[in-house]
């Protein structure tokens, strides 16, 4: 579910597709909440951490995507 949050901000924020943005991050937000309501009923007792996690996540994978894309991007 990171990496679906993370796809939507690239794609959103780097390369303007936002038909495609909204579609990832609207599963990436399904997802998380599914995943959050599936562990609190699981009886965890920090569930609300997947809530909390997902989009920091999704922000780290997005700006590791933007430094390792935009430098082999720009080498060629």
């Amino acid at each position: 579910m990171t990496v679906v949050l993370g796809e939507g901000l690239w794609l959103a924020l780097a390369l303007h597709c936002w038909g495609e943005a909204v579609v990832f991050l609207a599963a990436g937000a399904l997802l998380t909440a599914l995943l959050t309501v599936y562990l609190a009923r699981a009886g965890v007792h920090r569930s609300w951490l997947c809530a909390v996690l997902a989009p920091v996540g999704g922000l780290a994978f997005y700006l590791a995507e933007q430094g390792i894309l935009a430098g082999l991007l720009g080498s060629v």
